[in-house]
């Protein structure tokens, strides 16, 4: 019989080098979950909300996620504010 208390959900996806070197060049240590998890959380509401519909749109690049993810799109808002005060 299998333990259920020990077993963790992974997503596990094809990347390409540059994408792996960019984000390890990027994220320190256990801030990948973090990340990801948000992303996860964000992809999950979209389809929610719109349907299947949100899928090609990010897929085929057709909509940059940090134009439609709220918390991205607010935070670039943020980091925009900032950068001007700077």
């Amino acid at each position: 019989m299998k333990d259920h208390s020990l077993y963790r959900p992974r997503l596990s996806i094809e990347i390409t080098e540059e994408q792996q070197r960019a984000l390890q060049s990027r994220l320190n240590h256990g801030e990948g979950k973090a990340v990801f998890s948000v992303l996860v959380d964000e992809v999950i509401s979209l389809i929610d909300d719109y349907g299947d519909i949100i899928i090609p749109l990010i897929a085929g690049r057709k909509a940059k996620p940090r134009d439609i993810f709220p918390s991205i799109k607010q935070a670039t808002t943020v980091a925009d504010k900032v950068g001007a005060q700077s």
